[in-house]
């Protein structure tokens, strides 16, 4: 088996696995000096169309590609045919007293740059005609392509789970250099979000350094005093953005890709705060 685990594609990176393939021989000659010729054949198992092979969820598809050895120069396929031509693996199994044990790293990688895959868990079970071997006593002359040997076959799978994952990026908000506020003052800023694609998500936003239990009362505060203002979800400044309840936050569905959500800011009319510095600390939380 050809475990990946849990596998972020929105990092966009490709993804390493090694399994362990053993074989275990009986039943031989008890005489030294004997060994048996394995030659095991991997097939594309449930991948709709290949190369590479496919990790399925569904509808869904991860790529990926299982290689023989680390160098990952040539995938693991089929002695004398089908995918990957004489690409197999050959394994020569010396007995000791009519049986035997080999251990066989193989490795597996999922392709990089597919972030638009859902999350789920993806699945191949590579338990297909091709994915087989012949074995042979004493057959080590013999290439893998032409030996006739003893049929069999085996179940091999390999799993990937992509997770649900968001990445946000924060941009300050601004209002400038003010006075004496008589009109309400607007000013916005954008949030940058990338999350897995179709995953839904929620932002909210929490009532800043004095917590406030109004979204659009937030204050800045500076040596002087506060400011009163409030964030939204929308230009007109009608629906106050919070940090809880559908109709105080944010819902969106990811792309994986780049998505700019705008904040609406309105600092209220009627203030006249005394001059200095006024900042906010607004935690952003994202719910998905």
């Amino acid at each position: 088996m050809l475990r990946f685990g849990n596998v972020d594609v929105l990092a966009g990176a490709r993804v390493d696995a090694v399994s362990t393939l053993t074989v275990t021989c009986s039943g031989g000659p008890s005489d030294a000096g004997h060994a048996v010729r394995i030659c095991a054949s991997m097939g594309p198992g449930q991948s709709a169309s290949f190369p590479p092979r496919t990790l399925v969820n569904g509808a869904s598809i991860l790529r990926f590609e299982i290689y023989p050895d680390l160098s990952g120069a040539t995938p693991w396929g089929a002695w004398g045919g089908g995918y990957g031509t004489s690409s197999g693996i050959t394994i020569d199994l010396p007995l000791v007293n009519g049986a035997g044990v080999a251990h066989r790293s193989v490795y597996g990688s999922i392709f990089p740059s597919q972030q638009g895959t859902p999350p789920g868990f993806y699945v191949n079970n590579l338990a297909d005609a091709a994915t087989s071997f012949v074995y042979a006593l004493d057959a080590a002359a013999t290439p893998c392509a032409m030996l006739g040997g003893i049929p069999a076959s085996y179940a091999f799978l390999a799993s990937a789970t992509v997770q649900a994952n968001c990445n946000i990026a924060t941009n300050d908000l601004s209002f400038g250099t003010i006075g004496t506020i008589v009109n309400a003052i607007d000013s916005q800023t954008t949030l940058l979000m990338t999350c897995s694609a179709g995953l839904p998500f929620t932002i909210g936003l929490d009532g800043g350094r004095s917590q406030a239990t109004d979204p659009a009362n937030r204050q800045m505060t500076g040596v002087g005093g506060a400011i009163y203002y409030g964030l939204y979800t929308n230009a007109g400044r009608t629906q106050a953005w919070g940090a809880t309840g559908i109709a105080n936050t944010f819902a969106g569905t990811g792309s994986a890709a780049l998505q700019s959500i705008p904040i609406y800011g309105r600092l209220r009319s009627a203030q006249t705060p005394p001059p200095g510095q006024y900042s906010d600390v607004i935690v952003v939380t994202v719910t998905y």
